[in-house]
């Protein structure tokens, strides 16, 4: 059987190209998302500055079920978003676990930001954190009082600093002066040492520890102290408050897990590229089942001659189908013998792209192992004969007298299966779609995704009766003045709608698929955008966030400047939402009374002023209206490090996009907050200010930008992301265009003597092009008209969830670009297909084999 596959495919290499190309294609870029994602996976942080740590008791980044709630319905490791910031534990623990059997010492360490002369920045901890390294002196003396500071070598180098030099350095709780009183050496990044006491003060909780570091005695048995402590941490109950309540729990972390703790921003950049590889990873392999099937079953329908006059000699349905499934099995090997080297070349391609897009994790590096190549080859081989499996079942059943009848037409029977099921998702699309828009809020935006993926499989499904229903309708639009051309390619149109929906299908998914994945972004960006020009009436911002934020005595020193109307800091952080399994990371700010003269929020309802207190909260409009919740009602949610809360509401705003949905009291954020200053400062400039000398004095608290500057860095955050929906719709349209590149060229390549009959019937050149033109025009308008109707009917739905109005945001300046680039593919690969099938003589044509 392999010996005849072999002959076929050496007599048709021509029909098979394609199918080689899309699998060779579809390897390398499996191949190489393999090997990002393994590189990716294998990155992690080295432990340096916890090298000394034996374990360390931290809280998990979860909602997780606590003891008084007992058993939930499923399992009790929540599926919801990670906590984004940092969730600390009683700092008073580190004493109970030092009296364990087997600990040496047991620290609680803080991480407190600091900015250092000459704009350097650093983590400061305390000096008993030193031990964890270890960390020794190498000159001077430990720190004593809050007045006196240790620097790593590396830094007093970098300072020209020794034991006795005063530096002044800026703390999230203000500036201050301190002695330099001795330097010391030790592993991992930039670290100075302050007086534990003055470690703790300036920590964003004095009586709370980010983590806790545990040494070991000597000979001391590390099972049985981890036993020991975690033993201790069940008996100690939940450290979060409302016991009843989700909230993270204290667990024991060694070896290669300290790393979390050592580098969290290393493990999150970690954690956020995984899935975006994975997707990426995902979308082609999922495209190449698409491309790969297509191509194949168009080439099996080519062979009805072929496979007839097979069977017709006496070979059997099995055979027919082992002889198709032999020639995928030899394509997709010739496929991944070439693709999957490239792929571990184009590993390095992805690896810069990732990189140019700040999306890689610190110390990246690509690692090659074997394992990425043979899921490559491994997927080529799989796609292959999956979709060997689906042409075959259909071009085994064939039998010798449909073939070669009189007008060697097959046996049509209606799939009234596949109707059935085409109409019955059509339904369910209208049906999410309906839901979407009643539900509203982030839940309608989050179900508005699911409206575009069942309508184009409807589309997929239900191709053939949309192409007769397109032809009818476009047709005459294409070509409405008459002609030889438009009447010949309305003809076979009829006559032939799945010619009609190779193309106009895949077109239409692609287009689908494109424009909703693509505009969401911008709809998403242009609300942003807009509400924040609403929102800020500020003359300029003050920036913190490069530093180790802005200190609340910043806004004092800013308030007091000549030229200043009105300042008020916020502080940036997050809340979770919903039940411990499904937790969902909203955006909240902390802010001050003063916030409204500087910012116009929109309050609908209640009173900004009243936001006072831990037990208080102002909400955004939307999320208010999707929770049901008014002024007086009380809500419940959590803080950003787990803490659970429950806070009466004293009013609704309306411009909350790009800014957060919750707001508390400063104190309240801070406290709760991994970076405890203030991220930014809005100033409002008194009338008749003398601005240039205004800012050359905000220019000293952080970066200075004037009310034009903010928005437009606020629209280049608001399209951040858009890098990777670009890189992931880009996958996907190499691989439908490449399908719809293959199908048009061995449709038209097919129809050679159809072409001989029209010109040896006195049809020129010309007109056969002409007709072909319009052909492609009625496929194209039908595939770009149900395409962009599906993406707009899922980006209405998405607006409407994010911004009460049915509105979605499809610029012209990128959707134009995308219809004429999927136009001229169409037109490009049909029309050079039909110029070469047309060099051929019409004789000898008309004779010529299938």
């Amino acid at each position: 059987m392999l010996r005849l596959a072999f002959g076929t495919l050496r007599a048709r290499l021509a029909g098979f190209a394609g199918a080689f190309l899309a699998v060779a294609l579809a390897t390398v870029l499996v191949t190489g998302a393999g090997v990002m994602l393994e590189s990716v996976l294998r990155t992690h942080a080295p432990v340096e500055r916890l090298s000394g740590t034996d374990l360390a008791v931290a809280a998990s980044d979860k909602l997780e079920r606590t003891p008084a709630m007992g058993k939930g319905s499923g399992e009790g490791e929540s599926e919801g978003d990670k906590l984004q910031q940092t969730p600390r534990l009683p700092a008073g623990l580190a004493a109970r676990i030092a009296a364990v059997p087997g600990v040496q010492a047991a620290v609680p360490d803080r991480t407190v930001p600091v900015a250092l002369p000459g704009g350097l920045g650093a983590e400061a901890h305390g000096w008993d954190s030193a031990q964890l390294t270890p960390y020794r002196l190498t000159a001077g003396t430990a720190p004593q009082t809050g007045g006196q500071i240790v620097l790593d070598a590396p830094t007093a180098a970098a300072l020209g600093a020794g034991p006795g030099t005063k530096l002044e350095i800026g703390t999230p709780k203000g500036a201050r002066s301190v002695t330099v009183s001795g330097i010391a050496e030790g592993r991992g990044a930039t670290a100075v040492f302050l007086a534990p006491q003055t470690a703790a003060e300036l920590g964003a909780v004095p009586d709370r520890a980010d983590f806790i570091g545990i040494t070991l005695a000597p000979g001391a048995d590390a099972k049985q102290v981890r036993a020991a402590v975690k033993a201790l941490l069940a008996d100690a109950g939940p450290q979060f408050g409302d016991p009843t309540r989700g909230q993270p729990k204290a667990q024991v972390l060694s070896g290669g897990s300290l790393a979390r703790l050592e580098a969290p921003a290393a493990t999150t950049a970690q954690e956020a590229t995984v899935p975006v590889v994975a997707v990426f990873g995902g979308s082609a392999a999922f495209t190449a089942i698409f491309v790969v099937a297509g191509t194949f079953g168009f080439s099996i329908r080519q062979r009805t001659r072929e496979i007839g006059l097979l069977r017709a000699v006496g070979a059997t349905p099995g055979q027919v189908r082992r002889m198709i499934a032999a020639e995928a099995l030899l394509v997709a090997l010739a496929a991944a013998a070439l693709a999957v080297p490239l792929g571990y070349g184009f590993a390095h391609v992805l690896a810069e792209l990732f990189d140019k897009a700040d999306a890689l994790p610190p110390g990246f590096t690509i690692v090659k192992s074997w394992l990425p190549g043979v899921v490559g080859a491994g997927s080529a081989l799989l796609v292959t004969q999956i979709a060997a499996f689906a042409a075959a079942a259909r071009a085994a059943k064939l039998r010798p007298t449909e073939v070669f009848g009189a007008t060697a037409k097959r046996r049509i029977l209606v799939p009234l299966l596949r109707y059935g099921l085409g109409v019955l998702t059509l339904a369910g699309g209208a049906a999410l779609l309906a839901v979407s828009m009643n539900l509203g809020g982030d839940d309608g935006a989050s179900s508005s995704i699911g409206i575009v993926f069942t309508l184009m499989l409807a589309v997929a499904l239900l191709g053939l009766p949309i192409a007769r229903v397109g032809v009818a309708l476009v047709g005459r639009l294409v070509n409405p003045a008459g002609g030889a051309a438009g009447r010949l390619a309305r003809a076979n149109g009829a006559a032939e709608p799945g010619r009609v929906a190779a193309v106009a299908v895949p077109v239409a998914l692609t287009i689908a698929f494109s424009c909703s994945v693509l505009f969401i972004g911008t709809t998403v960006a242009d609300e942003t955008i807009a509400q924040s020009k609403a929102r800020t009436s500020a003359t300029y911002v003050v920036d913190g966030t490069g530093r180790a934020g802005l200190a609340p005595d910043a806004v004092d020193r800013i308030r007091a400047l000549p030229g200043v109307a009105a300042a008020a800091g916020t502080v940036a952080t997050t809340v979770m939402d919903g039940s411990v399994s499904d937790a969902l990371e909203l955006d909240a700010r902390g802010v001050g009374p003063d916030t409204a003269a500087v910012m116009d929020l929109g309050v609908r309802a209640g009173d900004l002023a009243d936001l006072r207190g831990p037990d208080t909260v102002a909400l955004g409009s939307r999320h208010a209206e999707a929770k049901d919740k008014g002024v007086g009602d009380r809500i419940r949610y959590w803080l950003g490090d787990g803490t659970p809360m429950e806070a009466r509401v004293v009013a609704l705003y309306d411009n909350a996009f790009g800014f957060g949905d919750y707001l508390m009291p400063q104190e309240v954020a801070a406290a709760h907050s991994t970076a405890s200053g203030y991220d930014k400062v809005f100033v409002t400039a008194a009338p008749g200010a003398d601005r240039a000398a205004l800012t050359a004095e905000l220019a000293k608290e952080g970066r200075v930008m004037d009310r034009a500057a903010y928005l437009d860095e606020v629209a280049d955050d608001a399209n951040e992301g858009a890098w990777a929906n670009a890189f992931i719709l880009g996958a996907i349209a190499v691989f439908t265009a490449l399908g719809v590149v293959n199908t048009i060229v061995m449709a038209t390549a097919s129809r050679a003597r159809e072409f001989a009959v029209l010109r040896l019937a006195g049809t020129t050149r010309r007109q056969v092009t002409a007709m072909l033109r319009r052909e492609f025009a009625v496929a194209a308008a039908v595939g770009i008209g149900i395409g962009t109707g599906i993406a707009w009917l899922t980006l209405g739905a998405f607006a409407n969830g994010i911004t009460g109005r049915f509105d979605p945001a499809m610029p012209p300046a990128i959707y134009l670009p995308l219809v004429a680039a999927t136009v001229a593919l169409i037109y490009g690969s049909g029309l050079l297909a039909a110029r070469s099938a047309l060099r051929r003589d019409p004789v000898e044509a008309i004779g010529a084999r299938d």
